[in-house]
């Protein structure tokens, strides 16, 4: 465990520093898009028609920062917690990403220059942190088949490929940052649970840097997260299960992410799938992600950000119960709400393309 008690007292200041801020600067930073024209490119993935700023990941990374240099002041042990060589880089890595995805909304990065560069960042953390997903964890009779080296390898693919799913999901007002913001608080209230209030005041300092955001972001949004923001949030929960687990883990640790970010995982797997299946680039956008099929269904905006934050907070009670009892209920529950969630993105896809033709 890596703290208890006294950084309970700040967690709340700490979470309430970091949405200040954050709500205090995405009214500069709309203002400072207008001024240099920084607005999101409209093209076939996203469903706006105005001019609004890509650069709300900007507001996010400058209140989390200013809200981690608050509880390293007010607190030794999360300062050094943050310093522990399996967390700094892991929380520097986060920030890392931030300026690739800021770099893509500046200078619209060719998509292979972008993957080249995740890759960089994801190589740099892995080896810095000796984040390794070190054996696969057979479901129900919990024998585990080690990886070896290849476990740092699947590190980097891992991280890479949950910053990708958050970044094609974020397509309309609200839904990236709802469901990261979800994930983001069910993992705070399991290391409250656990005991870990270090990591908790971390996380609740994430959450109001996403709160501040999403304050400007709900539809309809004054600002976008731009790829700055979703590579943020993206790596933040990348690294997550090395923070709760240590930089050596399994399989196991990685189901509470996939279960709260099963969203996008199936929304991604879905596009990859199809561009290939057209034999276009997985890096071409499309309209036929699932937000779009459920507008296209007959859906609102906002009941699309109901409907799938619902689901999300389903997968996120399931998540909770499996990383705080575990045995053959919480695997069976969380292969249940997997499946399910499969059957109703086949299911939309299905009514999707009897409407559409």
């Amino acid at each position: 465990m890596l703290g208890e008690g006294g950084s309970a007292l700040i967690i709340v200041p700490g979470a309430l520093i970091s949405l200040i801020t954050s709500i205090a600067l995405m009214p500069q930073v709309i203002r400072f898009s207008r001024r240099h024209k920084l607005f999101d490119p409209k093209d076939q993935r996203k469903i706006h028609t105005r001019e609004i700023s890509r650069l709300g990941g900007v507001g996010m990374a400058g209140a989390l920062v200013l809200g981690l240099v608050f509880l390293g002041m007010g607190a030794e042990e999360v300062r050094l917690w943050l310093l522990d060589p399996s967390v700094l880089p892991g929380v520097v890595g986060i920030l890392l990403m931030w300026v690739v995805g800021l770099l893509d909304d500046l200078f619209f990065l060719r998509a292979r220059v972008k993957l080249l560069l995740q890759i960089f960042v994801a190589s740099v953390v892995v080896l810095m942190g000796g984040y390794s997903i070190e054996a696969f964890i057979v479901p129900f009779w919990n024998i585990p088949v080690p990886f070896g080296m290849a476990g740092y390898l699947l590190s980097i693919f891992w991280i890479v490929s949950i910053v990708n799913a958050v970044n094609l999901i974020d397509g309309m007002d609200g839904l990236a940052g709802s469901v990261v913001g979800m994930a983001t608080l069910v993992l705070a209230v399991v290391s409250i649970l656990e005991g870990d209030m270090t990591l908790a005041a971390f996380l609740f300092v994430l959450l109001g840097a996403i709160g501040g955001f999403l304050v400007f972001n709900f539809p309809p949004a004054k600002i976008f997260m731009g790829d700055g923001g979703s590579h943020f949030l993206g790596m933040s929960l990348a690294v997550a299960p090395f923070l709760f687990d240590g930089p050596s883990i399994t399989t196991l640790s990685l189901i509470p992410v996939i279960l709260l970010l099963s969203v996008p995982i199936f929304d991604t797997i879905a596009a990859i799938l199809r561009r290939t299946r057209k034999r276009i680039s997985i890096g071409e956008p499309d309209n036929e992600h699932i937000h779009h099929k459920l507008l296209a269904l007959g859906l609102s905006s906002r009941k699309v950000l109901l409907t799938l934050v619902s689901y999300s907070s389903l997968m996120g009670a399931i998540s909770l119960y499996w990383r705080l009892e575990g045995g053959f209920l919480g695997m069976f529950l969380a292969l249940a709400g997997g499946v399910g969630g499969m059957i109703l993105f086949f299911a939309v896809s299905a009514a999707y393309h009897r409407k559409v033709g």
